[in-house]
């Protein structure tokens, strides 16, 4: 987060670019990545890391980008601040009509937020491919692995 206000702190893109602040677009973002009831004029370093993040995220949506790359985007938030996300996340792309490129070692988000995966080891594409038949069938031994630690976890009650 920057210093200052969370208000000043969502203002940051617009200033920067030049553009006029999207308000009603702000709050719409803010409230549906569950963080709507924050004071937009507290402190940024007082919001927990969760909120931080989820903010930062919104931040950047006002900016209205064709294009998202997603970076571990949901890895340190809890299970509901992560769905909330990947609903905000999906709405966008409807509505905006924005493309996602996400990139996350987690499993269960891999099947619900993409249509095709590509699938990296040791630096190289491995696979690139429809979801549901990765996950039916990898190509790859790298991949199957990969795969199958999870769920051996699952079964292990671990998760």
């Amino acid at each position: 987060m920057l210093a200052g206000t969370v208000e000043q702190n969502l203002r940051t893109a617009s200033l920067l670019h030049g553009t006029p602040f999207d308000e009603q677009l702000a709050r719409r973002c803010m409230a549906e990545a569950e963080l709507g009831h924050l004071d937009w004029t507290k402190p940024a370093v007082e919001l927990s890391g969760g909120e931080k993040q989820r903010t930062a995220l919104v931040r950047s949506l006002l900016l209205r980008p064709s294009m998202l790359l997603l970076d571990e985007t949901t890895s340190s938030l809890d299970p509901t601040s992560k769905e909330a996300v990947e609903q905000m996340l999906n709405r966008w792309a409807e509505r905006e009509g924005a493309a996602m490129a996400w990139i996350t070692h987690d499993m269960e988000q891999s099947r619900s937020v993409s249509d095709q995966i590509w699938f990296m080891g040791e630096g190289k594409l491995l696979e690139r491919g429809d979801t549901k038949a990765f996950f039916q069938g990898p190509s790859t031994e790298q991949a199957r692995r990969f795969i199958q630690k999870p769920l051996e976890r699952e079964a292990d009650g671990d998760e």
